[in-house]
């Protein structure tokens, strides 16, 4: 079952951004969805982000500290 649940900045790794190369920017017109993540194993609750990449530059540069999710 997929729940979307609002996890901390902190908890999020973004390991693979640069296998998408400069295509990550933040200003495009982008819909409010929530990340997609995966559970890091062993690492104390952290996880990796594999589809969102701009939506969450985004929301840095906005300042949030919580992010919507799909594990």
């Amino acid at each position: 079952m997929k729940l979307v649940l609002m996890l901390p900045l902190e908890k999020l790794r973004s390991t693979l951004s640069p296998l998408r190369g400069e295509r990550t920017d933040p200003t495009s017109d982008l819909a409010a969805l929530p990340l997609r993540v995966a559970e890091v194993p062993g690492d104390g609750g952290s996880y990796e982000v594999l589809d969102g990449f701009k939506r969450l530059a985004r929301w840095r540069s906005e300042g949030l500290r919580e992010v919507p999710v799909v594990v």
